[in-house]
């Protein structure tokens, strides 16, 4: 295959050609990349807490927060287009070193970088397995350690590390309808006790401080779409790359908004606020027509479930992988080993549910440095110093225009 004609020309800062990698990935593997990695357990949590902030208006605020991180999202995957088939490791020296090769300097300024990824990444990836653990010992496995829900999780994770990225795009493609499917149906029949009063006034008496702050919270629940800085350089770059990711982006984005609205239409927000999970809450007093689940919480849990491991899985991957590209040596594998011990030390650390729910927040506010401050100022860089592909205009077509004169 080869890369979009008019997607531009490319500087005279050109990396050698075995940074490259092979085009493996579509466009709709990306968008299910991006998908998969954002339901997560975000989900379960989200009602809440933007019933605290915004009370009535909490839906708004889903919406806001999520084009917001949609705005991040797309201007990463234009920073992934000025360098096609290359991954951050790859590209970010490139932005910030000197044009000869190899880039010792542009490595060691990337390092920050690098390791502000990994580092989110590793976080992110702990707080995902602690609050499965939590949900899992607390619903259902009951008398299950802790410890064990985690490391079985991280071990699922481990696994994944040992294939392909080929593979783990097939994964997600595969499993994102499993997860989206049943998702959309639990939404519709939990619209039962659903009232409209609770929703009133329409524009509650909340202070702009925390309608942002709800709009802010909000962002932390789409993150994880940076995935993309490694899994972009495997992508097919064309014209329905960034639709592509577009669509992968609002399918979670539509999911929460509907869950929020729900949630806020079931219980209100008064009650809403008290709820440690209020989701699996809905989930609990959701009825399905003709009595063919008695009990819709356990439908819910199984799909949770792949959505909690394609969420780990992936951003795991990201990070084993993106050190390996860093270092250009090993195996993902080899790196997954090493961070496994990390990211169960950090998932062990807090001491209790509401521990857990600041931390997450913690790792929100990475998320919003890293995934969205870190690509902004590379995309800025890169565009003054004119590396990597810049933009071409269209050229007529002579043929063309001579056909339409004739």
């Amino acid at each position: 295959m080869q890369l979009r004609k008019d997607m531009g020309r490319p500087t005279a800062n050109k990396a050698p050609q075995a940074e490259q990698e092979k085009v493996i990935i579509t466009p709709r593997q990306s968008g299910s990349l991006i998908a998969s990695t954002l339901i997560g357990v975000g989900i379960l949590t989200l009602p809440r807490g933007m019933s605290e902030a915004a009370r009535e208006a909490a839906w708004l605020t889903t919406i806001l927060g999520g084009l917001v991180t949609l705005l991040f999202m797309i201007i990463l995957t234009r920073l992934s287009f000025r360098f096609p088939l290359k991954s951050l490791a790859s590209y970010a020296p490139e932005i910030l070193g000197t044009k000869h090769n190899p880039n010792m300097i542009g490595k060691v300024l990337a390092a920050p970088i690098i390791v502000g990824f990994i580092g989110y990444w590793l976080f992110a990836v702990a707080m995902v397995v602690r609050a499965f653990g939590e949900v899992v010992v607390s619903a259902v496995l009951i008398n299950t350690p802790l410890e064990v829900i985690i490391i079985s999780m991280l071990l699922l994770s481990y696994i994944l590390t040992w294939y392909e990225v080929e593979v783990v795009a097939r994964i997600n493609e595969l499993l994102l309808p499993l997860i989206v499917i049943p998702s959309i149906l639990i939404i519709l029949f939990a619209v039962q006790s659903f009232k409209l009063e609770y929703f009133l006034p329409l524009w509650p008496d909340v202070r702009w401080q925390d309608f942002l702050y709800g709009v802010v919270i909000s962002a932390f629940a789409y993150a994880g779409y940076e995935v993309i800085t490694v899994f972009g350089g495997y992508t097919f770059v064309t014209k329905e790359t960034l639709p592509a990711n577009v669509i992968g982006f609002s399918t979670p984005l539509l999911i929460y908004t509907a869950v929020v609205v729900v949630a806020v239409g079931t219980f209100g927000t008064e009650e809403l606020q008290v709820l440690l999970w209020p989701t699996f809450e809905l989930v609990k007093t959701t009825e399905v027509p003709g009595v063919i689940l008695e009990r819709v919480e356990s439908a819910f849990l199984g799909v949770w479930v792949a959505a909690v491991f394609t969420s780990s899985a992936n951003l795991f991957y990201a990070t084993s992988f993106l050190a390996k590209k860093y270092v250009a040596r090993g195996k993902t594998h080899v790196y997954a080993l090493i961070f496994l011990p990390i990211v169960y030390w950090i998932a062990s650390i807090p001491e209790n549910v509401h521990t857990l729910s600041d931390w997450q927040t913690y790792a929100g506010y990475a998320g919003l440095i890293v995934g969205g401050g870190v690509p902004i100022l590379l995309l800025i860089i890169a565009r003054i110093r004119k590396i990597g592909l810049t933009p071409q205009p269209a050229r007529p077509n002579k043929s063309t225009n001579k056909g339409q004169t004739r």
